[in-house]
């Protein structure tokens, strides 16, 4: 592959990543689904309401702790946008393509460990389960992606 072709290649493949690690952040991160008195209530709370610290289940707001993470990971993908169509005239772009990258991982493997996952039986109410949502997924495939494209646009450069 030529480095002409390895740098285009990997700046689109920065901006697919940077584009869905952005994207993720309004995604679901966590599915919560709760029993209570043989009643059914499931929801899912994106990364930007975690980042509110509230969310919207079945019309009642329910207050939480506000969250750093989803702002890491949003601003790690627009950072790998801006990195991937700047490294299209400038190629030096490519390691803030490649940096932005690892901020989006970091921020959706901080959005994995503050998502508390398993069911749990409270007494006389229900239970309770939660699970990962597709859009810290999401957020992680970005990062790596964006990763990629800029270790492709910085070995392009070599």
């Amino acid at each position: 592959m030529g480095k002409q072709t390895l740098l285009v290649v990997g700046l689109i493949v920065g901006l697919i990543g940077g584009i869905l690690a952005a994207v993720g952040v309004f995604l679901s991160w966590a599915s919560i689904q709760a029993e209570v008195e043989g009643l059914t209530i499931s929801a899912d709370i994106t990364g930007w309401d975690m980042a509110k610290g509230e969310t919207t289940i079945m019309g009642i707001t329910v207050p939480g702790p506000e969250e750093l993470s989803p702002y890491v990971v949003l601003v790690g993908g627009i950072l790998a946008l801006i990195g991937a169509l700047g490294a299209a005239g400038v190629k030096k772009l490519s390691i803030l393509l490649a940096i932005s990258g690892l901020i989006a991982i970091v921020g959706a493997g901080w959005g994995f460990s503050v998502v508390e996952t398993g069911t749990v039986s409270l007494i006389g109410i229900g239970t309770v389960s939660s699970s990962y949502g597709y859009g810290l997924y999401t957020c992680l495939v970005g990062g790596i992606l964006a990763l990629i494209g800029g270790i492709m646009g910085i070995r392009a450069k070599k």
